[in-house]
C-alpha cells in the first residue's frame, strides 16, 4: 500500500434495489451531504473509491456512477461504506498535469494525462493508455521527474497496474 489513510465508517449496503443499479443503504444521519462526490466501499480489506451518481437520503437509495452490472451489484450487499477522515486531504490541482505525456520508470510512454480526479485520500490520474482511459493512483512519492517545458512526467507505475 502506498499510503494508509484513515477512514470513518458511515454505514453499509443492505442490498440491491430494482434493476436500475440502485443500492439500498443504511447511512448514519447527515453523514453524506450533497457535496460528496466519492464514497469508499470495503472490498477485500481495501477501501475502493466509487463516484456517487445520486443519493436519496429520504429512502436510502444510492446510485454509484458506472456501476450497472447486476451480478457485481449483488456482491455489494453488506459491504461497509466509508468516507476519509477530514484531516488527511492530499491537495492537487486538476490542471497541473493535464496534457502531459506520462512515461514509466523504464522511459516508455504510457499515454497522455487527461485529468486528475481529486478523490479524497485517493486521487487518480486519468490517462489514455492503448486507446482507452485508465486510472492510475496519484502519489507524489512515485513522481520520478517532471519536465514542464516538454510537458512530460516520469512516474513509477506499480508493477502489474497496466495489465489490469
Amino acid at each position: 500500500m502506498l499510503f494508509n489513510p484513515s477512514f470513518k465508517k458511515i454505514g453499509f449496503i443492505e442490498k440491491s434495489h430494482g434493476v436500475e443499479g440502485l443500492l439500498k443503504v443504511s447511512i448514519e444521519e447527515e453523514s453524506i451531504s450533497k457535496e460528496v462526490d466519492f464514497l469508499f466501499l470495503d472490498m477485500k480489506e481495501q477501501k475502493v473509491p466509487y463516484q456517487v451518481e445520486d443519493f436519496n437520503h429520504s429512502n436510502g437509495l444510492l446510485k454509484l456512477k458506472d456501476v450497472d452490472d447486476p451480478d457485481f451489484i449483488l456482491t455489494l450487499g453488506s459491504r461497509g461504506i466509508f468516507l476519509p477522515s477530514e484531516n488527511e486531504e492530499l491537495d492537487i490541482e486538476d490542471s497541473d498535469y493535464r496534457g502531459y505525456r506520462m512515461k514509466d520508470q523504464d522511459g516508455s510512454i504510457v499515454g497522455v494525462i487527461h485529468q486528475i480526479l481529486p478523490i479524497p485520500m485517493n486521487p487518480q490520474l486519468e490517462v489514455e493508455y492503448k486507446n482507452q482511459l485508465i486510472l492510475i493512483p496519484w502519489n507524489p512519492h512515485l513522481l520520478l521527474s517532471i519536465d514542464h517545458s516538454k510537458k512530460e512526467m516520469d512516474y513509477s507505475i506499480p508493477d502489474g497496474l497496466l495489465e489490469l
